[in-house]
């Protein structure tokens, strides 16, 4: 699932599948990433990043990117429900998750164990699914979110692309 903010229920609710093409003909797509810096870390880790501090300048930064697509690194579930809280938020994007505490978090809802990556987009889902990097046979190194939508990018609907975004945290060695 993805999920749309309602004003109705006053809820994120699971977005319904649109295979209709968004018209792109005119479009310019902005797209970007932004490493968040999970908030699970040690009280002392917690304190020397200012966790909430910087929580509320990344909400600001997240409005001045403006971003068509947005992928966000090191998502927390407790992150993600105060980023989805803001208005401007609400009603300019369409999300890839939704934390635990917010029902039917979908089936990526592991994805946040204990933080990950969450797409924003200002354009309607197809779909999005999880890929894992496998360490070896048994242990899932990382994992992508990967987020599908259908263009189209002329007159002609019935000409329409599948275009994909992705977000994956990699490890520095």
């Amino acid at each position: 699932d993805t999920f749309k903010y309602s004003e109705d229920s006053g809820k994120w609710e699971p977005q319904a599948t649109i295979d209709t093409p968004v018209d792109a003909t005119n479009e310019i797509f902005r797209v970007a990433t932004l490493n968040i810096l999970a908030d699970c870390f040690p009280r002392m880790v917690e304190y020397a990043i200012l966790s909430d501090k910087r929580k509320k300048s990344l909400v600001e930064e997240i409005i001045t990117q403006d971003a068509t697509f947005l992928g966000l690194n090191e998502v927390t579930d407790q992150a993600l429900s105060e980023i989805l809280e803001n208005d401007w938020i609400k009603k300019t994007y369409y999300v890839s998750k939704v934390p635990t505490d917010q029902g039917d978090a979908g089936a990526e809802s592991y994805l946040l164990d204990p933080h990950g990556c969450v797409l924003f987009s200002k354009i309607p889902f197809l779909s999005a699914a999880v890929i894992a990097f496998m360490k070896n046979k048994r242990e899932v190194k990382r994992k992508a979110i990967v987020g599908f939508f259908r263009l189209s990018l002329n007159e002609d609907v019935s000409k329409s692309v599948l275009f994909a975004v992705a977000s994956v945290h990699t490890h520095s060695q």
